[in-house]
């Protein structure tokens, strides 16, 4: 067809004028009086007829030169096509047949029966409109069909239909092309209204880009109720060659967004010029899945917005809102920067749950990456945001705002309302070796938080800048637990790399029950130049088993961070290697850092510790724990130096401090190889309870150097034994200093000595003691209730009240901590009648004669006394005095002497 302007190609039964009149080839009627006007629209009846296009016929050349194919109208002009289905076949590889109105517009509309279409006229253009209500009818581009408007400007597509079907390598395109030169210059928008599906295959896409020329690209937006991309197809507003800004990507889906197959949506920019925004709503599910491709050319599944190799500018942010999302085997969302910009941030927003899961055939993880991509790149990273029901990282599954460049990394920011889960699945946020910028945070706000499996939070940097900072709160529950397959632990890391200048910024944990449990691990570490962070805790209980560890250390010059456990009611730590700890490194200068702790009660056992052990050059930290009831059950508390001053121990209890089992408190310093002063330990407790032959000790000692202090304040302290150097040597039988170790010993001890030098021994002060020689007793393991012997009413029968007193003082020594005086009597404080009125007499001076005072009293060698002994029994005389006897007096059983008469006796005379 040789048209010279715009095509509107219809079935439609007549052509409707401004006054309503209707035109109609196949019927047609004069009008009243003879004009001509514009109409103003096309009236269906019936089911409209079918529009089906094969042309393959040579329609001139493009703006590159090459041979175009199929039906074309000059450029700038509008070519319509309006009936019921529409066919079009591009006729395979070789012709790439379809429709062409370069630079001017292309519209697609399928209606169904007794539809009425609005058709308007803009200058050149014509389009159409279309009531909401109108029914619909499908479009299928098959076997590369090209619908295209691109040009140096202008070039707008619209469609209309129920389904919307491309196949085949069919495309529809629009954008700028080489020719334009003008900044000035924009592309039209793609519009597509569907009320049925949109289906793409095999590489088929739609895209409105700049290809080599100057200027904007013009939006996509895409209305239907789902949409589904497959086998490398996708959707794209992008500067691939050219200087200008890509365009907008908006789809919005009452059902279901579905990309699987290595397809995408994508906003890139690979020159001069901004990547556009793309924005997905959907109220159903959001699901991308799988990579294509060739191996080691892989594509994934996704969204992406990039700032390329070699391109400035900025890349464009993602938004997806939807009741579910899903990214499965490798698929992801990218917004990095691989030249130069800032990358735009990736906002999730999900009313039930998001989830990231699995890695693709290439090794390429599930994800969200924000990142700075090369040594080269510089920019700003941007930021991870998901608020959601629920989360889940699965099975090799990435979230990451790293920066490998010039520039800050991002944040990953996480709301959501019930669970975070990470199994296999991690979050990093790090500045990479050669990097110069600052790390990002991590941020998770959740109902409860479980990281497993080799599951990782890394805040990090290897490059010059500090690391971000892990922060969790977690309203019930934070668990960290296992070790994956890979053997990397579970676990919360903040860490200044080896080859990294500056400082760590820790990790915060605000929760209700924290377990840290099967080799995972929470960590603040320096190994650069930079201090660690410190890990701070604040929630009701505490957990740490079974190889599970809090530590902060360090390995460099600089200091370890601190430990604050702020834990309401009780911490638990158990099993070997299982701990908490704030250490130094072999080799290491650094200070390691503090312990501080304040629960109610503290049990360390199996094999666990607390530790701010020092192993480098550096000096240890302090530990600081205030509680109720500290137990150590085969467990220890340690502020050890290899070569330096011992760190200090500060136990403040309110109840009890109880050790078994080879349990150990200790600030030794020094070995064979070097010295260092032992640390000080201080203890204030009401109770120090130790199985005497336990094996427990509480030692301040150092191998050459000075002996720590070691202060006890305490009412009573029950198995442990003071012992001096001297006594170590007697009882180990041995003046061997690297054997003089109370832990040779069998029983529990306190030592404060210069294993090398004598005359370098700490002191050991114990308040308020009260020491048992023998240890504690064992008890029998049935227990008699002394209530229960006793009839706490013997007039019950009479419902009076019966009342026992005693009153005087004597038989008791004055305090449960001093010895019973065997001497000492009663002394009645009662007051009598007898008591009321007696006055004590004169003192008077005894008088003796001269022959009573020469003259010594003689004993009747015939009188024998009577040997003094215990009572054994007791009788009453005549007068109801209490008679003490030194025999058992036999008596008749006369049954109860209280009965039931007597009790009512005493109650009347009462009443």
């Amino acid at each position: 067809m040789d048209l010279g302007g715009s095509f509107v190609g219809s079935t439609a039964n007549s052509f409707v004028f401004d006054d309503e009149f209707k035109f109609s080839a196949t019927n047609p009627q004069t009008p009243p009086l003879l004009k001509i006007n514009v109409p103003t629209g096309l009236q269906f009846a019936g089911n409209p007829g079918r529009i089906e296009s094969k042309s393959t016929a040579p329609a001139g050349v493009n703006l590159l030169g090459r041979p175009v194919f199929g039906l074309r109208v000059p450029d700038g002009k509008s070519l319509l096509l309006v009936g019921g289905d529409i066919a079009i076949n591009g006729g395979g590889e070789r012709f790439r047949a379809g429709l062409h109105a370069r630079g001017g517009r292309l519209e697609l509309a399928a209606v169904g029966s007794d539809a009425k279409v609005g058709l308007s006229v803009d200058g050149n253009n014509l389009s159409l409109s279309f009531p909401d209500d109108i029914a619909r009818t499908d479009i299928y581009l098959d076997n590369r069909t090209d619908i295209n408007a691109r040009a140096g400007a202008g070039g707008s597509i619209a469609v209309n239909t129920r389904n919307l079907n491309l196949t085949q390598g069919s495309v529809i395109v629009t954008g700028i092309s080489s020719k334009s030169s003008s900044f000035d210059s924009k592309a039209g928008d793609i519009q597509i209204d569907t009320t049925g599906i949109i289906s793409l295959k095999n590489i088929s896409f739609i895209s409105n880009s700049i290809n080599g020329g100057t200027g904007d690209a013009g939006d996509i937006n895409i209305k239907t109720h789902s949409l589904f991309l497959d086998n490398n197809s996708f959707i794209a507003s992008s500067n691939r060659r050219g200087n200008g800004n890509a365009g907008n990507l908006i789809v919005t889906a009452d059902n279901t967004v579905s990309v699987r197959g290595g397809s995408f949506l994508a906003s890139n920019t690979f020159e001069q010029g901004n990547a556009g925004n793309i924005s997905i709503n959907v109220r159903n599910l959001v699901l991308f899945d799988g990579v294509s491709g060739p191996e080691r050319l892989f594509t994934s599944s996704g969204i992406y917005s990039n700032v390329q190799r070699r391109a400035q500018g900025n890349s464009g942010e993602v938004n997806i809102t939807a009741k579910s999302v899903s990214f499965t085997n490798g698929a992801g969302i990218f917004t990095n920067i691989f030249g130069l910009g800032n990358a735009g941030n990736i906002n999730i927003n999900a009313q039930n749950r998001v989830s990231f899961d699995g890695v693709g055939p290439s090794g390429r993880r599930s994800g969200a990456f924000s990142d700075i991509m090369e040594e080269k790149s510089e920019g700003r990273g941007a930021d991870i945001n998901i608020i959601t029901g629920s989360l889940f990282l699965k099975n090799g599954a990435l979230l990451s705002t790293n920066t490998e460049g010039k520039g800050d990394a991002g944040n990953v920011n996480i709301k959501a309302r019930d669970t975070v889960s990470l199994n296999a699945g991690s979050i990093f946020s790090d500045v990479e070796q050669g990097a110069k910028g600052q790390g990002g945070d991590i941020n998770i706000t959740s109902g409860s938080l479980f990281v497993t499996d080799g599951a990782q939070l890394i805040a990090a940097t290897r490059g010059q800048g500090d690391a971000g900072r892990v922060n969790i709160n977690s309203r019930d529950t934070a668990v960290f637990d296992g070790i994956g397959s890979d053997g990397f632990s579970s676990g919360a890391f903040s860490a200044v790399g080896e080859s990294a200048t500056g400082h760590g910024s820790g990790i915060n944990i605000n929760t209700n029950i924290l377990s840290v449990t099967n080799g995972a691990v929470l960590n603040a570490s320096t190994a650069g130049e930079g201090k660690a962070g410190s890990i701070t805790v604040n929630s009701k209980t505490l957990e740490v088993k079974n190889n599970g560890r809090l530590r902060t250390t360090t390995s460099s010059n600089f200091d370890a961070g601190d430990i604050t456990l702020n834990v309401k009611e009780k911490i638990n730590v158990s099993g070997t290697e299982s701990g908490i700890f704030a250490n130094t490194t072999i080799n290491s200068n650094g200070k390691g850092g503090s312990i501080i702790i304040d629960p109610q009660n503290v049990t360390i056992r199996d094999g666990a510790k607390i530790s701010v052990d020092s192993q480098g050059e550096g000096i240890s930290g302090d530990i600081q724990l205030v509680a109720g009831l500290l137990t150590l059950d085969k467990g220890t508390i340690s502020a050890e130096t290899r070569s330096n001053t011992g760190g200090n121990i500060t136990l403040k209890l309110k109840d009890l401090l109880l050790l078994r089992n080879s349990s150990q408190i200790s600030s030794t310093a020094g070995n064979q190889q070097f010295g260092g002063d032992g640390g000080n330990i201080n203890i204030d407790t009401p109770f120090i309870v130790a199985s005497p032959q336990g094996n427990n000790d509480i030692t301040a000692n150092a191998f050459s150097g000075r002996g720590g202090n070691i202060n006890i304040a305490t009412q009573g302290i029950f198995g442990l034994s003071p012992r001096s150097r001297e006594e170590l040597q007697s009882l180990l039988n041995t003046n061997n200093p690297a054997d003089l170790d109370p832990g040779n010993l069998p029983s529990s001890d306190v030592t404060a000595i210069s294993q090398q030098n004598p005359s370098l021994s700490g002191q050991i002060s114990i308040n308020n003691l009260f020491e048992s020689s023998r240890g504690t007793e064992e008890l029998p393991t049935d227990v008699v209730d002394a209530a229960s012997l006793i009839n706490r009413n013997i007039c019950i029968a009479s419902g009076q009240r019966s009342q026992f007193f005693i009153t005087g003082k004597g038989g008791l020594p004055p305090s449960p901590y001093n010895l019973f005086d065997p001497n000492s009597t009663w002394e009645d404080w009662s007051v009598t009648k007898e008591r009321e009125i007696s006055k004590p007499k004169p003192k008077t001076k005894p008088t003796q004669t001269k022959n009573q005072l020469s003259k010594p009293i003689e004993q009747n060698k015939n009188e024998q006394l009577n040997p003094i002994v215990q009572a054994q029994d007791w009788v009453l005389d005549g007068n109801g005095n209490v008679v003490l006897t030194s025999k058992p007096v036999k008596v008749t059983q006369q049954g109860t002497w209280l009965h039931q008469e007597d009790c009512l006796r005493l109650g009347k005379k009462k009443s």
